[in-house]
């Protein structure tokens, strides 16, 4: 059903300045929006104070850099530095442009309707905002995707959507050989779409904090995603250790983009010049310990400095396997007859007693 609506520009600006937090410096759109300084960009700015005049056209804004420019030539004249003189000048007309722009959005009338082969072969990503690396170095990627893949979707969801990224959950994750009779249905269905150097096409998305909000990326943030790819002898399994490897031959950022309406455009603009913008992440940490050969406890200070971890997930895996080995599986967790764990913040037991384990 579509409805007719008026555009209010005062409720965008609400939104961005209400929220909690202090934000993060590289989103703060007047330093990076306005260029690294000169003429190009503050020119930028006019085209962004002016998006709804594109509508009618964009003889306002010719006729105000017109006047602009002398302007400047005249403080020139008179002895006034060139940049400075540009710099004031356009952002009188800048502010000009923007108050234009907002009396339009507000008379704007319009309608709308009513409202893994697994993740193994990347070892490390690193996604970096404005230069500025905003991902938790660690290698423990896979990790991390294969346990949210497991813990985060339901049976229907593995056993259809998530048969995409090639992932099918195992039952027996001690085995390595698919052609074995005791061979579980995961290991074969994934061996039967790579037998014989079989290319094989997968797509998923990128386990990585940024990517898990539900919030879309301002204009003009320049992203960067490295991804570091693990080791043969990891992400593949095998009965022998002979020299198997992985071939990628094309790979693809599938990257959605949202063209909102002149509202939210001058709303954002407008907000940005009073405060930054806020993108509410749950941090997800993975860390390991190596527990020496032979030992019989373990005992981990300072595992989290900072803010506390609300959920924590622990797991144990031969360190051969992490390392990389054909014939280990790198996911499957044992729990060694673990008989005794205990958590504690401050001194005291968190968020009950420590357990005492019995497998029998």
């Amino acid at each position: 059903m579509r409805i007719p609506y008026t555009c209010c520009q005062k409720s965008f600006e609400d939104y961005y300045l209400q929220q909690t937090g202090n934000g993060l410096d590289f989103y703060r759109g007047a330093t990076y929006q306005l260029g690294y300084g000169g003429v190009g960009g503050l020119f930028r700015s006019f085209f962004r104070s002016a998006i709804p005049l594109f509508k009618s056209g964009a003889k306002a804004i010719g006729k105000q850099i017109l006047k602009s420019g002398l302007d400047v030539m005249s403080d020139i004249s008179r002895g006034d530095k060139p940049k400075q003189a540009a710099q004031r000048r356009f952002k009188e007309a800048g502010k000009i442009l923007t108050d234009k722009a907002a009396s339009k959005v507000k008379t704007m009338i319009g309608s709308g309707k009513r409202n893994k082969k697994r993740r193994r072969p990347q070892k490390i990503i690193d996604v970096s905002l404005n230069d500025r690396i905003i991902s938790s170095a660690s290698n423990t990627y896979p990790y991390r995707a294969y346990l949210e893949t497991l813990l985060n979707y339901g049976e229907d969801a593995k056993k259809s959507l998530l048969s995409c990224e090639a992932f099918f959950k195992d039952d027996k994750p001690y085995q390595v050989d698919p052609v074995s009779e005791e061979a579980c249905e995961s290991l074969k269905k994934r061996y039967q779409l790579m037998a014989n150097s079989r290319t094989l096409d997968i797509i998923g998305q990128l386990h990585c904090d940024i990517f898990q909000q539900n919030r879309l990326m301002l204009n003009l943030v320049d992203m960067k995603i490295k991804m570091i790819r693990s080791k043969p002898n990891f992400c593949l399994l095998s009965t022998n250790n002979s020299e198997y490897n992985v071939v990628l031959e094309h790979a693809s950022l599938f990257v959605r983009k949202v063209k909102v309406s002149p509202g939210v455009s001058l709303g954002n603009a407008k907000a940005l010049e009073k405060t930054s913008a806020k993108y509410p992440i749950d941090r997800v940490i993975f860390k390991s310990y190596s527990v020496p050969k032979g030992s019989l406890s373990f005992m981990q200070d300072n595992v989290f400095l900072g803010s506390m971890s609300k959920r924590l997930i622990i797991t144990f895996v031969k360190n051969a396997a992490i390392n990389g080995q054909y014939s280990l599986n790198p996911f499957n967790c044992k729990h060694h007859k673990l008989n005794f764990l205990g958590i504690y913040l401050d001194g005291q037991p968190v968020p009950c007693k420590p357990m005492e384990l019995n497998y029998e």
